[in-house]
């Protein structure tokens, strides 16, 4: 397993042309042993499918790591045959910081600044390279942000991002308690070009989440 930290990253306002996130490798995920490494590495060997891990609001960076590797080893059984995912948690500043209106606001506003980072991660990546992103609450929002980006940038001719529109490996997207708008993906939602980059999207939801009832109830 890796992990790619924006935790020490300003907030920004746009898909950036450079971008200086901590890049870690486990290399004992029995005793939680991480050590430094770089992008290039990361992305090497493109045989291997990319997973990428977004965790939800109100983790530590110790959290998410320990959530990734659960994560891993769950896909190692339950794909054993075929080249192994190379799982990717995707760490971001989501420690609560104050009382917890204050600190969902202020998280919501983060998880815009998120996407910009992650769209230009993802934008780094060989276009045959089949991609799996899972999105945890407002992981679900700051991959819906990246690939409103990557349209963008796609569109508007941009060289330093591989195109996303037509890349010929796949893309799936797996959300979880998604922290979004339910029409985000409808004809006239804030994201509908973003579908244009999935080949196939899950949506996994508790019907009892009480947030989940109270976001409906105000879209």
């Amino acid at each position: 397993a890796w992990a790619i930290s924006t935790r020490r990253l300003p907030a920004i306002c746009s898909l950036p042309t450079d971008a200086a996130p901590t890049v870690e490798r486990c290399i004992d995920p029995a005793c939680g042993r991480w050590q430094r490494s770089d992008l290039d590495t990361l992305l090497a060997d493109t045989t291997r499918p990319l997973l990428f891990f977004i965790h939800g609001n109100r983790y530590s960076a110790a959290e998410a790591k320990s959530q990734g590797l659960a994560l891993a080893r769950h896909c190692r059984t339950r794909c054993p045959a075929g080249p192994t995912p190379r799982l990717v948690i995707f760490s971001w500043p989501s420690e609560q910081q104050g009382i917890l209106l204050k600190d969902g606001r202020a998280k919501f506003a983060r998880a815009h600044a998120e996407g910009h980072y992650l769209a230009w991660l993802l934008g780094r990546i060989d276009p045959e390279r089949p991609v799996a992103i899972i999105g945890y609450s407002f992981g679900a929002l700051i991959t819906l942000e990246a690939l409103d980006d990557l349209v963008a940038a796609g569109r508007a001719g941009r060289t330093d991002i591989q195109p996303w529109e037509g890349r010929p490996g796949r893309t799936h997207l797996v959300f979880i308690a998604a922290a979004v708008r339910c029409d985000a993906l409808a004809p006239c939602g804030p994201y509908r070009d973003a579908a244009s980059l999935m080949d196939r999207l899950t949506l996994v939801n508790n019907s009892r989440d009480d947030a989940l009832q109270i976001g409906r109830a105000h879209v």
